[in-house]
Parts: structure tokens; sequence; C-alpha cells
């Protein structure tokens, strides 16, 4: 079977911007709906990405199949991933020291430009600072996309010039709006979080609640935003996949499922996508 590719014909005529949200693990089930858009022969002509939705999101900007990515992906399970992502960081910063998540990256990206995208591309992160969004589209790929990923207290910061940037979902988890200042005429944001979770907080440990605080304030912002973003534009179609009781956002296990659940979801939305390109046809 020929791979599947990145060379859409769809998207030229009709302009679509494609947000591919963040959530750790379950973010790989952008691939499935990536997959379910590219046998329709529908792509995106604007990308933007946060969190590990940077980083498929700037895979398919530089051309990689999916076939690749997704061979990527199932290689991973927990023993894995704890090998490639976790080494011990200075408590004082941050619980990892993310030497091994930016030797990743780099392996992924290298000193890729955004300059050398197929498709333009922005990546959120957020200001340290004052909590505000930040829309990176010019410089190294990869420090863009490890800005993006540094959830707060798990990862340490990434430095740009006198500013430290963290998760974009922080900002924008699924970032919708951004592509609204775009020409899209049609935009879709999949959405791989989840709502905060009340049924595993027995005796919550530190770990558990810092991650349930900060779901909490994710899922603030990802309403407003949202909302916001469907204000301004009359063609944003979200793309839901149903994960039900998956909370944990590193369960690397549940790769094919998060996956499968993604085709799921596209396959269900893809008549409102194909109206709404008719429409703006």
């Amino acid at each position: 079977m020929d791979k599947l590719s990145v060379n859409y014909s769809a998207g030229a005529r009709h302009k679509i911007g494609l947000a591919l949200g963040g959530g750790g693990a379950r973010g790989l089930a952008h691939i499935g709906v990536l997959k379910v858009l590219a046998e329709a022969g529908i792509g995106p002509d604007y990308l933007a990405g946060t969190s590990i939705g940077a980083i498929i999101g700037a895979s398919l900007a530089l051309g990689k199949s999916l076939d690749d990515l997704e061979a990527l992906s199932l290689s991973f399970n927990r023993s894995k991933a704890w090998r490639t992502f976790v080494d011990v960081g200075n408590p004082r910063y941050s619980f990892l020291a993310g030497k091994k998540m930016q030797k990743f990256v780099y392996s992924l990206f290298g000193r890729k430009q955004f300059s050398d995208c197929e498709i333009p591309l922005s990546v959120v992160a957020t200001d340290l600072a004052n909590g505000q969004e930040v829309v990176i589209d010019k410089g190294s790929i990869a420090k863009a996309v490890l800005a993006s990923i540094a959830i707060p207290g798990l990862l340490p910061p990434v430095k740009y010039g006198n500013r430290y940037f963290v998760d974009g979902g922080s900002s924008n988890v699924t970032p919708a709006s951004v592509l609204v200042k775009t020409p899209s005429k049609v935009i879709i944001a999949v959405d791989v979080s989840v709502p905060p979770a009340v049924n595993f907080l027995n005796r919550p440990t530190l770990f558990t609640t810092l991650i349930q605080a900060y779901t909490i304030i994710r899922d603030q912002s990802l309403k407003y935003q949202l909302s916001q973003a469907k204000v301004r534009h009359k063609s944003l179609i979200i793309v839901r996949p149903a994960f039900n009781d998956i909370v944990d956002t590193f369960q690397f296990n549940q790769i094919p499922d998060f996956i499968a659940l993604g085709e799921t979801a596209m396959r269900h939305s893809l008549p409102t996508i194909k109206r709404a390109l008719v429409k703006d046809f």
C-alpha cells in the first residue's frame, strides 16, 4: 500500500485550517484523524499545534508520511516511553531534567526551521511571566516544540531571549483560535483533552494533585478559547475522540486504541466537514 502523504489537493481549493490539541499520549489520536482525512483527500493549508499536537503538526508540516508517524508511535509502550523521556531533574526546578525529551525532539526535527515547512505552521506556548498565549511561527521548530510541551513542574521552561515559555496547554490547549487569523474557510479543531476526573481522587498523591489542578485550569481555558473561536469563525468543526474513562496523560500502552478512537471520531465528523467544504467552495 502506498504511504499516506500530506500532499492533498482539496485544501488548495477550500483553504482548510487544522488545529491539533494537547493531551499527552491521547494526542496520538491525531494520527487516526489524519488517516481518515487523507483517505478522503482532505488536507490542511494551515496548521496550529499545542503540545503533542505541535509534534504531530510539525511532522505533518515538514512532509513526514502518516505511515512513518504511525510506525514511530506504535513502537512506544510504557517501558520505551520511560526510557526515552524520563530523566530525574533538580526538584528545585522540575521533576524531569528534560535532556532526554530534548534529545528526542531534536531527533525528529533537527535544525529544521519554520521556513522549511511545506504547510504553514504555528506552535503555541505560554509566557510563564504573564500567562499569555505565544504563537511561534519563526525560527527553530525543535525549540518551539520543546516550549509547547514543557508542562509546568514536569519539564523545565524553555528560554526565548529574556522570556521563559511553558506548555501551550496552559493558555490554548486546542488552538483553533490561532487559525481564525488565517484565510481558512473551514477550521477543523481536534480536541484530545478530557474533563477533570473525580473517580481517582482517593488519597491523591502529589503527582495526581498537580495533574488534576492543571487539568482544571486547562479545561476552563479550553472552553473559553473554543467559544471565542466559534463566535469569530462560521465554519469551525470540533472533533473529539471519545476517551471515556481514559484520564492518564501517559498511557503509552494504549496507543493503538488512541489511533482507532481518532479514526472513529473523524469518520463521524467527516459528513459535516464535507458539507462545510461544499458550502464554502
